[in-house]
């Protein structure tokens, strides 16, 4: 992997073939603003990998945290989030090791910030609905200064010791969704577009969308495939389904216990998912991923992919996405560009 390779995907030069959402990225934080639209992203982002938790230390007191993980080699979604919300890039966490994490617990934050962002109308689409409920309902009591520490104290336990089977991930499986999906015909467009946003969906991709080559039976073909994996939550899976009319297939596999929407079928994929995301791109990463991944559809439009004793230039592209998630940038380097 050259060096020229790692400077062009981390996105560090001037090159013209900069993604896209790199581009409107510095256009959009350079006017300093948030709007509706980066609100919805980053419920979006939230839905796929955020935390609402509180709990009581050994010494009695109480700690509330607003999370969201990621690997490290995509640090340019967290430090943008961090910028989006305006809580200053400390709040983003680099380890040397493992996953980082952009983290929130000073109380203010969190009622002043954080709440407003997903109080908002239709906020989560996920079980991290149930969570943030109770989440919600801690940090107010929490910071209610009429109350008294023992009632605080006792409020706040009964909440932490709520019965959680109802918030848990296996509870909220596809018979019980958020309010928000009441009355909603998953199979019907015109419904699923009153919930969800392009916003939103891009801030889902970011974390749970995959972009790859599989290779077929006869280990000479390469097709090109998207999937997007969740724990138990594949009402989100019909929605998405039914948002992009991708056409795919929502399975259970039982070695990972995850469910997966994927879909191979070029022509669907190109409609769908290209189009989609040429018109709204991403702006961590997996945007660089998915411009890796779309060079078939820019050079052989809806044809698989022959990989077979190929020279061509595309015959490296599964490599090239291994090797891209292989990467670590330097931690100064998105915090530079955003703030």
């Amino acid at each position: 992997m050259t060096n020229n390779w790692n400077v062009f995907w981390i996105g560090v030069s001037c090159n013209k073939r900069l993604t896209t959402g790199y581009k409107q990225s510095k256009r959009l934080h350079s006017k300093n603003r948030t709007n509706t639209k980066d609100l919805d992203w980053v419920t979006g982002v939230v839905d796929a990998k955020g935390t609402f938790w509180f709990g009581r230390s050994k010494n009695g007191k109480w700690y509330f945290t607003f999370q969201v993980a990621n690997n490290r080699y995509n640090l340019r979604l967290l430090y943008r989030l961090a910028k989006v919300l305006g809580t200053g890039y400390k709040s983003v966490y680099v380890p040397t090791t493992g996953e980082a994490r952009l983290r929130i617990r000073d109380g203010k934050t969190l009622l002043n910030v954080i709440l407003p962002v997903f109080d908002r109308t239709p906020g989560l689409l996920t079980y991290k609905y149930y969570q943030y409920l109770r989440f919600r309902e801690a940090l107010i009591v929490y910071m209610d200064s009429s109350l008294s520490k023992a009632d605080k104290d006792l409020r706040l336990t009964a909440l932490l010791q709520q019965n959680l089977e109802a918030l848990t991930i296996k509870s909220c499986s596809w018979l019980c969704p958020p309010p928000v999906w009441t009355n909603i015909n998953l199979e019907y467009f015109e419904d699923v577009k009153s919930v969800i946003s392009p916003e939103w969906l891009l801030g889902y991709f970011e974390v749970k969308a995959s972009f790859y080559l599989r290779l077929e039976w006869d280990s000479s073909w390469y097709v090109p495939t998207f999937g997007i994996t969740t724990t138990s939550v594949p009402w989100i899976l019909e929605a998405i389904n039914t948002f992009l009319f991708l056409g795919g297939s929502i399975k259970f596999v039982n070695s990972t216990g995850l469910y997966i929407l994927e879909e191979s079928n070029e022509v669907n994929l190109y409609r769908s998912v290209y189009l989609f995301l040429i018109k709204f791109p991403m702006q961590g990463m997996k945007q660089v991923e998915f411009r890796v991944w779309s060079k078939d559809f820019k050079r052989f439009g809806d044809r698989l992919l022959h990989l077979a004793g190929s020279t061509h230039t595309n015959s490296i592209i599964p490599q090239r996405l291994k090797e891209l998630k292989t990467l670590r940038p330097n931690p100064n380097l998105w915090r530079n560009y955003y703030y």
